[in-house]
C-alpha cells in the first residue's frame, strides 16, 4: 500500500511508533525492496 501511495518514503504509525516505510524501486514501477526504518 505506501507503493502504491507515495512510492518511495511513507511516515506512518503503527500504534505508539513512528515508522518510515522505505520503498527501493527496481525499473520505473516494480518494488526492489521494502523495510520500515524506525523513526525516534
Amino acid at each position: 500500500m505506501c507503493f502504491i501511495r507515495v512510492k518511495e518514503e511513507s511516515h506512518i504509525q503503527l500504534g505508539p511508533y513512528n515508522v518510515n516505510v522505505k520503498c527501493y524501486l527496481l525499473g520505473n514501477n516494480r518494488i526492489g525492496s521494502v523495510f520500515p526504518i524506525a523513526e525516534s
